[in-house]
């Protein structure tokens, strides 16, 4: 009995392996069943590498490193720059050599121009310097100085950019700034603020003070038109020449060609034909042309005092306030044993009513004296 179920058991094991083999051998290329698609995997995947000290159940297969797309570079970082020196309010400088000091980054190229009306002149960075030099014909208006700095070319080769731009000042602004600044330090050094104002020489007489923020301040500077000629402010003009109108109305009328850098702007004389409110009339169209640097000779009663008196405008007129400002020496003063002293006025400021009342007298009157155009260093 034993016997006869063991050959049972046999026969269907036999029976079996026919018909899986059967399958198998049956199985149509292309077939997606379960069973065909094992058996493609299964012949064609390639052995599995074990890597060291990792069971072979767990190993993983070694990839081929994937492609990567390739990319274009970065463009160049935009160039920037900017200009050290000089200031605006220094001008050229002596001797018209313009010395431009530039801070950039990411430029592979600087260059440096200088133009003014009717020309120019150009200088190109090397090797990373930060200083270009340019030797200047004389100028007497603006220099307007250009910094400009250029990337190197992108992929595209397109070059970026950038620029700064400073303008100078002409040399005759120049000029009536350190005029100014000389005046301002004055009034702050004991030895000038309130100084001897009796005899011509004296520091402290009015037109003394105006002379002097000229001519410590003239030496740089020359006329376009007169190259070489040395620069001087005329003195008050004789009495006997300004006659019937007092001393003090008017400098000497020294011309250009002797030296003389000043021109006048404009002038009021009192006419004794007109009534008192036409002068006045005169005297205001007259005085509303007051600019700064403009020097003011005038005669008159100014409270203070009683004659003539010079004075250095350090500002424009100002409709909007309608008032003057200037500086000066002695319109304030007292007496010290027996002897006349000035003090420094910084900034004095009155209205164009209080100097028409000043100046709209029978013999009186004043001049405004300007720097001429053409003033340039030498």
């Amino acid at each position: 009995m034993l016997r006869n179920a063991m050959r049972s058991v046999g026969a269907c094991v036999l029976c079996a392996l026919l018909l899986c083999g059967t399958a198998g051998a049956s199985q149509p290329e292309g077939d997606d069943s379960f069973f065909g698609q094992a058996s493609t995997v299964a012949a064609t995947q390639p052995p599995v590498a074990q890597t060291e000290g990792m069971p072979a159940s767990t190993a993983q297969p070694t990839l081929a490193p994937t492609a990567q797309p390739a990319h274009a570079l970065p463009p160049p970082p935009s160039p920037t720059i900017s200009i050290l020196s000089p200031a605006s309010d220094e001008g050229i400088g002596p001797g018209n050599v313009l010395t431009v000091e530039v801070a950039y980054a990411d430029a592979a190229r600087v260059e440096i121009e200088a133009s003014w009306d009717g020309g120019n002149q150009k200088a190109e960075l090397s090797d990373g310097g930060t200083t270009a030099t340019l030797n200047l014909p004389p100028v007497p208006g603006n220099v307007t100085v250009t910094a400009r700095a250029f990337s190197s070319p992108g992929d595209d080769g397109q070059v970026s950019s950038a620029e700064a731009e400073t303008v100078l000042m002409a040399p005759r602004e120049v000029l009536i700034n350190a005029m100014i600044a000389l005046a301002h330090d004055n009034f702050g050094d004991r030895r000038y603020n309130f100084a001897p104002a009796q005899t011509d020489t004296d520091i402290g007489v009015c037109k003394n003070f105006v002379m002097r923020m000229f001519d410590e301040n003239k030496e740089p500077y020359e006329m376009l038109a007169y190259p070489g000629l040395a620069l001087r402010m005329p003195k008050n003009n004789w009495k006997k020449d300004v006659a019937p109108y007092a001393y003090g109305i008017e400098w000497a009328p020294d011309t250009a060609d002797s030296g003389n850098p000043f021109d006048v702007a404009a002038m009021f004389r009192y006419n004794p034909d007109l009534s008192k409110e036409e002068n006045q009339e005169l005297a205001r169209e007259f005085l509303i042309q007051a600019k700064r640097g403009d020097c003011y000779q005038m005669v008159g009663n100014y409270v203070d005092g009683n004659g003539p008196h010079s004075l250095l405008l350090i500002q424009d007129y100002d409709p909007s306030e309608d008032m003057l400002h200037w500086t000066d020496s002695n319109m304030k003063g007292t007496r010290k044993n027996g002897v006349r002293w000035g003090w420094i006025q910084w900034d004095r400021d009155e209205s164009i009513d209080w100097m028409i009342k000043a100046i709209c007298r029978k013999n009186c009157g004043a001049t405004l004296y300007r720097l001429r155009e053409d003033i340039v260093f030498k």
